[in-house]
């Protein structure tokens, strides 16, 4: 069974959990070692890999103790500039990590060079994970489950704004709620299993207004907000 375990998610940091069979692929480093130790048990000898989007340290934190304890990392040109060890992506070539997941990098639209990935194994079919950037303008075939950014709502952004409490990088680098759905809709498949809205901003957001509005527009029930602790099980289809 295949198993999506979130340790955390949003500004404060991101780390989440794919378990398959004998091997797990951690998607973000970007909270404390410790903490990503706790979330496996303690057990390294089950993770095949690290992906990390991008460099900020919310996502990145805690590649160098990765790499210390002989991990593979796979991130993009920028991280792998800044930590020795880290391997480049091909945005135009499929990696195998481990022995079942494949793994195609994706260009994001960050402030900093940013990579999502559309996650394939043969225990849940097809993930695309996309979280920090302004837009996904991709087309993808048949997805299974979604990791998918839903970070702010411009109404709740300009209500903050009129109480002199704005976030400029919000409404630049990363996704608004409207976006998010938008993303789905035109990605909507027969084969969908899971939507798990990701890095809500603290401020700017509201989880319950966010999961009601996606399972409105979908016609779709299975969607969840991604909270500490939160353990999802990932199917590869209804049966």
């Amino acid at each position: 069974m295949a198993t999506l375990k979130v340790l955390s998610s949003g500004s404060h940091g991101n780390c989440y959990l794919l378990q398959c069979a004998n091997e797990t692929l951690i998607l973000e480093l970007g909270i404390k070692w410790g903490d990503i130790l706790k979330g496996l048990d303690y057990n390294l000898g089950c993770v095949c890999g690290c992906l990390c989007s991008h460099l900020h340290s919310d996502h990145s934190r805690s590649i160098q103790n990765a790499l210390s304890f002989g991990l593979s990392v796979y991130s993009c040109e920028e991280v792998a500039s800044i930590y020795l060890g880290v391997e480049t992506l091909n945005l135009k070539a499929k990696t195998r990590i481990g022995k079942g997941f494949i793994v195609q990098p994706i260009k994001l639209f960050h402030n900093v060079e940013c990579y999502g990935f559309l996650i394939q194994h043969e225990e849940f079919g097809k993930m695309v994970f996309a979280t920090d950037t302004n837009s996904v303008p991709y087309k993808f075939k048949d997805v299974q489950h979604w990791l998918l950014e839903s970070n702010y709502d411009n109404d709740i952004l300009i209500d903050n704004a009129c109480n002199d409490v704005y976030s400029r990088s919000a409404s630049e680098n990363h996704l608004e709620i409207n976006d998010t759905i938008e993303v789905l809709k035109r990605n909507y498949s027969s084969e969908l299993q899971n939507v798990v809205l990701i890095h809500l901003s603290s401020g700017n957001s509201n989880e319950k207004n966010f999961k009601e509005r996606v399972q409105q527009e979908l016609g779709f029930d299975r969607v969840w907000v991604a909270n500490n602790g939160m353990e999802i099980e990932l199917n590869k289809s209804e049966f």
